[in-house]
């Protein structure tokens, strides 16, 4: 029996055993997933949670849901991997493997900050984590006046909107209670604007200066005094704080670090369109584990996954891996007051203004702010099989577990989420709207692809869904 061992049970690491599942023979082939929690996490939830919108309920599910019969799970902790004998070693034991998959994210580490551990729980907070959402939603329930600062230490991390998603919401929350104008916001960045692309930092910034928050730029964080409750930058620039909201430097796995996989921060370096692991035989890297020069984010794990699972394959047969992941992000910006913003990418195309998925159509709206686009979602609850809605593209899937992991992977959890029982995918079509059809299975991955499938458009035709003339 051969074997693949997929260190993670995340957005990435759950949809890689799926494909496998399905492409593998189980009579020749062991998948086993390894990961040290039981409960899936979505992460995008824990922005919510400190606004009272999601609660530590909404954002858990057992992981067991998500994987299917014949893949083994494994709850226990990696600590050591050989990748010379093939062999992961756990706290409670050990598991040879003939692929790897490292799909084990990456974490918070406060401590690296001078002087922030001293405040941590107590005027200094995070959203990164379920515990650090929750204890930040008993700080902010009550919060009349003062001033919040968001501080981002360094780059990369973890969903690069992510910041501003949270000063916006703020906004939102303080306007809501009434002490919107007793409370100032401050994002403090070491970027040179709000975000990493030009275009779309130029016309993001706008959104912040007419919401009245403040962006202070190329502010690199030395150190937290927390006795004046300031944080410093290594040249000796100060911002003042009631209440610091904090993403502290990101880290990979520290088993990655110990068995000299990773850099020294932990990131598995990958080959950006292949996905293998470099300088590593048999193993490949996704997700926010990687070192690839795109967002950490669900929606791009959800789109590695498929360059990933067919590339072991290939491996497996003798065949080369084809450089076929572009990079490609999509990114949904809750921007508060029920409103959202729309930013679709890849290494080689950044975000621009227009319409998605159609051109000139929608109906959605890249890098402009509107209801649709905080609306776009649907989601299955039902245990038939059914269509969902993703990101704008219409999904048939097994049951509702399936569709719960997959849009966990990608959908922020500012949407509002319309339930829908469906058993057949073009009953959803006059209910989305035809300009709302995309095709998963259809569509190739890149941002500045629009090209339909023709018979899946045929069908569309044929159902009453789509006119003639559309092309």
């Amino acid at each position: 029996m051969r074997k693949v061992a997929i260190l993670g049970s995340g957005a990435g690491g759950t949809m890689v055993a799926n494909t496998l599942q399905q492409e593998l023979d189980e009579s020749e082939w062991q998948i086993t997933i390894i990961d040290r929690e039981e409960e899936h996490h979505f992460q995008s939830g824990y922005l919510f949670i400190p606004f009272g919108v999601y609660s530590k309920n909404d954002v858990l599910k057992p992981k067991k849901e998500f994987i299917p019969q014949g893949v083994e799970f494994v709850v226990d902790e990696v600590v050591n991997i050989d990748k010379d004998q093939r062999r992961v070693k756990t706290a409670m034991g050990e598991y040879d493997y003939d692929w790897l998959v490292i799909a084990t994210g990456c974490r918070i580490a406060p401590e690296e900050i001078d002087g922030m551990m001293a405040g941590w729980g107590k005027d200094i907070f995070d959203f990164y984590t379920l515990e650090g959402a929750i204890e930040l939603r008993k700080k902010l329930k009550y919060f009349k006046s003062g001033k919040i600062v968001l501080n981002i230490a360094e780059i990369p991390y973890k969903c690069p909107i992510a910041p501003l998603d949270f000063v916006f919401m703020a906004d939102w929350f303080f306007t809501v209670t009434g002490v919107r104008d007793k409370v100032d916001i401050e994002l403090v960045t070491p970027l040179d604007n709000v975000f990493t692309k030009p275009v779309a930092a130029k016309k993001l910034a706008e959104f912040p200066a007419n919401k009245n928050i403040k962006v202070t730029p190329h502010f690199d964080i030395a150190q937290v005094n927390t006795d004046e409750k300031t944080i410093e930058s290594h040249k000796g620039d100060k911002v003042g704080y009631d209440l610091l909201v904090a993403i502290p430097p990101n880290m990979g796995d520290q088993a990655l670090i110990d068995s000299d996989i990773s850099d020294p921060v932990g990131y598995v370096p990958t080959d950006n369109h292949t996905l293998k692991a470099e300088n590593a035989d048999r193993i490949f890297a996704i997700g926010d584990t990687t070192n690839v020069p795109t967002s950490k984010a669900g929606s791009v794990a959800h789109y590695m996954s498929s360059t990933l699972a067919e590339n072991l394959v290939r491996e497996i047969d003798g065949e080369d891996p084809l450089p076929t992941f572009d990079g490609h992000a999509t990114c949904f910006l809750a921007s508060g007051f029920e409103k959202a913003i729309l930013l679709d990418f890849n290494y080689d195309v950044e975000p621009l203004p227009g319409k998605f998925p159609f051109p000139g159509m929608g109906p959605f709206s890249l890098l402009q702010e509107s209801l649709s686009n905080h609306f776009f979602l649907l989601r299955t609850s039902s245990t038939q099989p059914s269509a969902a809605i993703i990101l704008g593209k219409p999904v048939v899937v097994n049951d509702s577990r399936t569709a719960w992991a997959i849009s966990s992977a990608v959908a922020p959890a500012s949407s509002a989420l319309r339930v829908l029982d469906i058993t057949d995918p073009l009953e959803l079509a006059p209910m989305a709207m035809p300009s709302l059809i995309r095709s998963w299975h259809f569509w190739s991955s890149g941002p500045a692809s629009r090209q339909v499938c023709p018979s899946f458009l045929k069908s569309l035709k044929t159902s009453g869904n789509l006119p003639e003339n559309f092309s």
